[in-house]
């Protein structure tokens, strides 16, 4: 019989630990940053120039509100293993 907290399971919720961790960060810097700039390249039509585009992506807040919660719901649930 295997104990509660054997090797395997130690290495388990250090990940369900760190993905918490990664999340919450994650939520956060969505919210207090919601825009999240990218660059594209696109080919313009009936040629052979490509032009660069900066894209960018607006994340609602109530969004990362949501992504914060999930990480504190998996460190919650981590803990009660």
């Amino acid at each position: 019989m295997e104990s509660e907290h054997s090797g395997v399971g130690r290495i388990e919720l250090w990940g369900i630990r760190i993905v918490g961790i990664l999340l919450i960060l994650l939520g956060l810097t969505l919210f207090l940053s919601p825009r999240a700039a990218y660059t594209k390249r696109e080919l313009i039509p009936h040629t052979t120039y490509r032009v660069k585009r900066e894209k960018v992506v607006l994340v609602p807040r109530p969004v990362a509100l949501i992504v914060v919660s999930a990480g504190v719901l998996v460190l919650l649930s981590a803990r009660n293993r």
